[in-house]
């Protein structure tokens, strides 16, 4: 499971987990940031596997066949079943993003690429007070750093994602599978279009739960129950569907919505054109 960061991939991870007969592991086996486990302390930042040496290779099958406590976490769901046979171990991992033919290649794991728009990207970056990792992509070859951030998370998220979707191309072209899935869609759609993920995947379905009306157009991110927001935690997993989406570009002007869409529509067409299509249900 992996995505740009902020894309709902720990949410969705979390989905898949529901399910029986999975495992979740609490961290990002690939996150090279401090606390996180950076394949055994060999991760200084972004990078793109090509040609990873043995001990990167070793680490990557020990971690995907559940078999390294250190990626065991907070928001890891039965970890104690990891590598117990016949589970089928969920690994969420944003900082995979960009070395997915590699990670499969070396691990047999199917890739799911989760998204959300730039703008949404930007606005959860704006409430945690980060920056997009522009220095890191560049010096990997996406193109000279910006300063406005606005053009660098358009420069962050679309190359991101273009190099994602380029593995998955590469990954086809060999006959493996792999599923791309919109954050949105999953929110609006709500259990029948999760269990349509559940089902792609080879996993079991979870009971339903009743699905609410989407939020009107007219109730606006402040008119959502915000205090249900807490802007310095990373994950707010009490939110109902329509908080989410009607918070999603709160920390973004109408301005920087239109250029950021601008920037992003090549990727932004690939994305939806390589989606899984979830239908979100009527409403009586």
């Amino acid at each position: 499971m992996t995505g740009i960061p902020r894309s709902g991939t720990t949410w969705v991870a979390r989905l898949l987990a529901g399910s029986d007969a999975t495992a979740m592991l609490g961290r990002e086996p690939m996150n090279p940031r401090a606390g996180q486990y950076a394949l055994g302390g060999r991760l200084h930042g972004w990078v793109r596997l090509e040609h990873p040496d043995e001990g990167v290779v070793r680490s990557l099958r020990r971690v995907y066949a559940g078999r390294e406590p250190r990626t065991f976490g907070r928001y890891g769901v039965r970890q104690w079943r990891a590598a117990a046979p016949g589970t089928c171990l969920v690994v969420k991992d944003p900082f995979a993003l960009l070395s997915i033919q590699a990670v499969c290649e070396l691990t047999r794991a199917t890739p799911v690429v989760v998204f959300r728009s730039a703008a949404e990207t930007l606005s959860s970056y704006r409430r945690m007070g980060w920056t997009a990792d522009t220095e890191e992509f560049a010096a990997l070859g996406a193109g000279d750093e910006v300063s406005d951030d606005v053009a660098a998370m358009a420069q962050f998220w679309g190359w991101g994602y273009d190099q994602a979707l380029d593995s998955l191309e590469a990954l086809a072209a060999q006959g493996r599978p792999s599923v791309v899935v919109s954050h949105a869609d999953l929110t609006v759609a709500g259990s029948p279009g999760q269990n349509l993920l559940r089902g792609k995947l080879g996993l079991d379905p979870v009971s339903p739960v009743p699905v609410a009306a989407s939020t009107s157009p007219a109730t606006s991110a402040t008119d959502a129950q915000t205090d249900r927001v807490d802007p310095g935690r990373l994950h707010n997993f009490d939110r109902t569907p329509e908080e989410v989406l009607a918070q999603g570009r709160a920390y973004v002007d109408p301005g920087e919505l239109a250029r950021i869409e601008e920037l992003t529509a090549a990727t932004w067409a690939r994305l939806t054109a390589a989606k899984l299509a979830i239908t979100a249900p009527r409403v009586a």
